[in-house]
């Protein structure tokens, strides 16, 4: 859509509005853009390259204010192809003119030259939105990786598992006599400690023991507590518990039937 502006000559700083480039390489870089198109021909490029040399300002890059004859003069062509060339520029979406006017002595408004707006090249900014899009949905996913690796919580530890974790051929009153002090782990290993001491003393029925071998367990964490093992605190239960099941061993053998007896 063509627009029009009441402008003096010494205004140029309402070509400002019009600015379509940040700087002049921006520019250049659009322009080299159009000149690519197949249906510019080689005075049409002049043409709009000629454009480009009058649209440098900083303040309003991309923008050139320009009389037809002075623009016809400076290329040697009539002001009728500058005229063409401009339309057929205005409609391939690579110029946009702004006709400006100025009030006369008597007031009345006089047409003045044009603006021209040298326009974005739509390919460059294509290239440049997806390149942005690409950009945002990067950053979008390194967010979203970023908030699942905050939410999920690490995988626990063998030391971090609580007694719910003991596996179910452990008696219950020992792991609940041990849960206050151990974690699963530790249950474990003491349970194992059990099993051992009872193999090598040869007791068969550690569920008979199993009060005698907590009492014993607790005996040792008094001891523990009152800083009175200075060994291995495992190593330590594991001895109590050879001890207590030895002596146990020996009143089965002490108190044995009289016909298991041998006789002299």
């Amino acid at each position: 859509m063509q627009k029009r502006i009441m402008i003096s000559q010494n205004e140029f700083q309402k070509l400002r509005q019009f600015k379509q480039f940040t700087n002049v390489s921006e520019m250049n870089k659009h322009i080299n853009a159009h000149c690519k198109n197949s249906s510019l021909n080689r005075n049409e490029r002049q043409f709009l390259r000629l454009l480009s040399q009058y649209s440098t300002f900083e303040a309003h890059t991309g923008v050139s204010w320009r009389k037809v004859s002075e623009l016809a003069n400076e290329l040697e062509l009539s002001e009728r192809s500058i005229s063409r060339y401009t339309a057929k520029l205005v409609d391939m979406g690579v110029l946009q003119i702004v006709e400006t006017y100025s009030l006369t002595k008597s007031r009345r408004a006089k047409q003045g030259a044009n603006i021209y707006v040298i326009l974005q090249c739509e390919s460059i900014k294509c290239e440049k939105k997806l390149r942005d899009d690409n950009k945002a949905s990067l950053i979008k996913t390194q967010k979203q990786s970023n908030t699942s690796k905050a939410i999920r919580k690490p995988e626990p530890t063998i030391q971090q598992l609580d007694e719910s974790y003991v596996p179910n051929h452990i008696p219950k009153d020992f792991v609940t006599a041990l849960k206050p002090y151990y974690n699963a782990d530790m249950i474990f290993k003491l349970w194992g400690k059990v099993l051992l001491a009872a193999t090598k003393t040869g007791i068969h029925d550690i569920l008979g023991m199993l009060n005698t071998i907590i009492s014993t367990f607790k005996g040792c964490v008094f001891y523990k507590k009152s800083n009175r093992i200075k060994k291995d605190f495992v190593g330590y239960v594991y001895s109590a518990f050879v001890r207590v099941m030895g002596e146990q061993k020996r009143r089965e053998v002490n108190n044995l039937p009289s016909w298991l007896e041998v006789s002299a």
